[in-house]
């Protein structure tokens, strides 16, 4: 059975989860802040998953072509949450991109 990422109790990570457009890559770009960040400090990480999500994300961020540094779109003002309601905002994010790029 393949460990999981597994964070501390009280990890705290800021859970974007945009409904516009505008907002999708200063999204993404805070997931990867958040992931390299908070994620590689206070979670264990025993398959590495946390480097694999860094790298699609990366490519992910420079294939797109959105504005990003939005104030509106800070970090900083979105939710902060547990670990696991960050996988599923994230999950959620990456769903609506690929459905908005028609994919």
């Amino acid at each position: 059975m393949k460990q999981q990422v597994k964070c501390q109790n009280d990890s705290e990570f800021y859970s974007p989860n945009p409904t516009e457009t505008k907002c999708f890559k200063s999204a993404l770009e805070c997931i990867y802040k958040e992931l390299n960040g908070t994620a590689s400090t206070e979670c264990e990480d025993p398959n590495h998953r946390i480097d694999q999500g860094l790298e699609s994300l990366e490519i992910m961020i420079d294939n797109l072509n959105l504005t990003t540094n939005l104030p509106e779109c800070a970090c900083e003002l979105w939710t902060q949450t547990s670990f696991s309601k960050f996988l599923d905002n994230y999950e959620s994010l990456l769903q609506r991109a690929n459905a908005a790029a028609g994919k």
